[in-house]
């Protein structure tokens, strides 16, 4: 026993030295500091539905409960800790804004407002809460506008160093064969689809990592039943080989038709599987974004005394398209099985329970809870729908700042990095066969730039999907299963365009 222990010892010892415990805690500061960014995403789902109950009960205590059972996340883990270890719910929101201070001072800000409010008398009390919301909505869009400013120089490093600088080298090959020198297959290799692929995968994770966590769309992996099933899948990407590798080998060199097999297989395989699940995607994001609308008639049909089982039906009614159908589904449910309207909405079988949006969801949840107040509930129902609408406006804006750089790294992936790739291949070895004695091997140069070619098409429309949307492995998956598959065709072509031009 002692021997283990002065072992261990000894070991412990050895690491210190190395400064392997140093390494250690800096991974995990980083990791929880990463963890924080994307956690103060939340902050205005929390405040607006802490907003929502104080309305209804100007209780601090129960607007922290309610909001942490309605809204998921390290934010919502962190409020109820607090609400669990201190004395009342002031100081709970107070302690809880103190935590994330560093991370997001207008949380601190709109937590302190939030214990004002519940001092304030009450025609003062709702302009209060009005302006703590207010406080965390423009911090997430001061936020989005630092972010999309201080991302252009990073994107244009990574279009240069990792797109256009590697493969102006390739043209320098020739110069480095007419004196003698040269670069291996295998060093090339080892540079263009590993060295290079890292660097970017690096670059994109660590740009994702100062991302503010405003337009998240969370990953559920029940969309992903939505899916086209494996036999269509792998008959798609099969057919997608046995069409294009014929036709690319034909008005091309033989070299190309593995790249073009891969490539369009792949990509087609990735189109076909993923396409339902993207469309499944759109309509709940569709759905989700007249939720405002829904609110806002909602609460105004409460405040003028409708029960919540007519408004149910009026909204059906309303409304078309995805929100429509699913409260015209919900009245027909409550009608014809006579549950009351929170089971046929939000019950084990109600038809917004297997929906993936957790706004959603939450959402109905309030508007259940509002129509048990009558017409004091349509009005802060009314105030809700607003604040929703603030909040969507702020997610699109912040898409739409990023716009210009998720575009930029998708039509590259797409279609600049393969038309320069194929063109730079065909002139170093066109520019090689001119220059008597000295050759560069087209085949295997080819082939490298290839797989480079096609590391990017899935590289760098991920990227853009992250920093647009935040991390959705679906969207990524479809974006780049459509970047390989046109990528796969136009480096070839471009190199067979360019070659009949140069090669002599």
């Amino acid at each position: 026993m002692g021997e283990r222990i002065e072992w261990e010892a000894i070991g412990a010892t050895v690491l210190t030295i190395l400064g392997v415990d140093e390494l250690m805690e800096w991974v995990r500061d980083r990791l929880d500091e990463f963890s924080r960014i994307r956690a103060v995403g939340a902050a205005p789902d929390l405040i607006a539905f802490v907003i929502l109950q104080l309305k209804l009960t100007p209780s601090l205590e129960r607007g922290a409960d309610f909001a942490t059972g309605a809204v998921d996340g390290r934010l919502s883990r962190s409020l109820a800790a607090h609400r669990v270890t201190t004395v009342s719910g002031e100081r709970a929101f107070e302690t809880f804004g103190a935590e994330w201070a560093p991370y997001a001072p207008s949380l601190r800000r709109a937590s302190t407002l939030l214990g004002v409010a519940m001092d304030a008398p009450a025609e003062r009390r709702a302009e209060t809460l009005a302006d703590a919301l207010e406080a965390v909505l423009e911090g997430t869009r001061e936020r989005v506008v630092e972010f999309s400013t201080a991302i252009r120089g990073p994107a244009m490093g990574i279009y240069a160093f990792g797109v256009m600088l590697p493969l102006a080298l390739v043209g320098l090959l020739p110069v480095l064969s007419s004196t003698g020198g040269g670069v291996s297959t295998v060093a090339l290799a080892v540079a263009y689809d590993l060295l290079v692929p890292l660097g970017l995968i690096a670059s994109g994770v660590w740009l994702w990592a100062r991302r503010p966590a405003i337009a998240d769309s969370a990953f559920d992996r029940g969309l992903l039943a939505h899916g086209t099933s494996w036999v269509k899948v792998a008959l798609a990407g099969l057919g997608a080989a046995v069409l294009a590798t014929p036709g690319a080998t034909v008005l091309g060199p033989s070299w190309v038709g593995p790249i073009v097999a891969v490539g369009a297989s792949l990509g087609t395989a990735l189109f076909v599987w993923l396409r339902p699940v993207v469309d499944e995607q759109d309509r709940l994001d569709e759905l989700a974004a007249r939720l405002p609308d829904v609110l806002a008639v909602v609460g105004q049909r409460l405040e003028a005394g409708d029960p919540l089982e007519r408004t149910l039906v009026a909204v059906g009614q309303r409304f078309d398209g995805p929100i429509g159908d699913l409260f015209e589904s919900g009245a027909t449910r409550r009608r014809q099985s006579g549950e009351p309207v929170e089971a046929a909405l939000l019950g084990p079988d109600g038809v917004v329970a297997e929906l993936s949006r957790k706004r959603v969801r939450a959402a109905t949840s309030l508007l259940v809870t509002a129509g048990e107040y009558g017409p004091e509930g349509g009005e802060t129902l009314q105030t809700v729908g607003s604040y929703l609408g603030e909040l969507f406006a702020v997610e699109r804006e912040a898409r739409r700042e990023l716009a210009q750089t998720t575009s930029t790294l998708r039509q590259t992936a797409v279609v600049f990095a393969p038309a320069i790739a194929g063109v730079t291949v065909a002139l170093a070895t066109g520019m090689n066969a001119a220059e008597a004695g000295y050759t560069i091997e087209v085949a295997p140069l080819g082939r490298v730039v290839g797989i480079y070619v096609l590391l990017l098409a899935a590289i760098l429309p991920s990227l853009s999907v992250v920093l647009a949307r935040g991390f959705d492995p679906v969207r990524m998956g479809f974006q780049s299963g459509i970047a390989l598959g046109v990528s796969s065709l136009v480096y070839p072509l471009s190199f067979v365009a360019a070659r009949t031009l140069v090669y002599v």
